[in-house]
């Protein structure tokens, strides 16, 4: 989704990663979800508490 996204010309937001992190963490893609917190900090997006809660909530469930 994210590529898709870079492919227009749009670059998502911190809103939009975190929605995807907390998407991830609702299906339990883990794995998934800490790859776009990684990528997060490398788009120029600086994780907040919300990005880092979404997984640590999934990951102590």
């Amino acid at each position: 989704m994210l590529m898709q996204m870079h492919s227009i010309g749009y670059e998502p937001d911190g809103g939009v990663y975190n929605y995807l992190i907390s998407s991830l963490c609702k299906v339990d893609q883990y794995v998934e979800a800490i790859q776009v917190l990684r990528s997060m900090g490398g788009a120029g997006c600086v994780p907040d508490l919300d990005s880092f809660g979404y997984v640590i909530g999934l990951l102590c469930r």
